[in-house]
């Protein structure tokens, strides 16, 4: 077996620099912050974002795309009634704006350095994707929010919160064991399949 070599892999580390995922989360020719930010709410941190205001305009002046780099129109664009949201997506999508709309790396977006820095509400300062990771892998809620995530794609439903149900007590130990474990993927995959509400089913009435 002959082992292929990547080429720029000192910028690529877990699923947050992930190619896929982050031309997904881009429009067709630009990087979305705004997206990248809620879907890393969503998905990873299990926080939802309501959508804005109907009165409010959400579309950037594009008159200013060639004299500000996309995060200063960003934060130059968003209004009061919309910064309650923008304060804690926005961040989270600014450090990962190293990356192009197709996930290439860049230092520059056009003619301006890129800056990956960020401070989310409750303080917590970060600067480029590695940092922001291990700010998310860190989030109480991360463990807890993709063992939500991976078992409702597993069984097809969502766990339930009855505290008589086997739910809870298996949820949680699948996200201890998912953080104590150092985040190990594999093994909650693992760990869900051969549980008993995988493997098992009640038979139909």
């Amino acid at each position: 077996m002959t082992a292929v070599m990547l080429s720029d892999t000192a910028h690529r580390g877990g699923f947050l620099t992930n190619g896929s995922f982050l031309t997904v989360t881009s429009h067709p020719t630009t990087t979305s912050p705004v997206l990248r930010g809620k879907w890393i709410m969503g998905q990873l941190l299990c926080q939802d974002v309501p959508p804005p205001p109907n009165n409010v305009q959400i579309k950037l002046d594009e008159s200013k795309a060639g004299m500000q780099s996309l995060r200063q129109r960003l934060e130059e664009h968003h209004s009061n009634p919309c910064a309650v949201c923008h304060t804690v997506m926005d961040p989270l999508g600014f450090g990962l704006e190293n990356y192009d709309p197709i996930g290439q790396y860049r230092t520059m977006d056009g003619t301006f350095p890129v800056d990956a820095s960020g401070t989310l509400p409750d303080g917590r300062m970060f600067d480029g994707p590695a940092q922001l990771a291990d700010l998310i892998a860190k989030d109480p809620g991360f463990a807890t929010c993709v063992t939500q995530k991976l078992y409702t794609y597993a069984l097809g439903r969502g766990p339930q919160a009855s505290p008589n149900h086997m739910d809870p007590a298996l949820m949680d130990g699948y996200a201890t064991a998912f953080r104590t474990g150092g985040y190990a993927l594999p093994a909650l995959v693992t760990a869900i399949v051969t549980g008993d509400t995988f493997t098992k089913r009640r038979g139909e009435p």
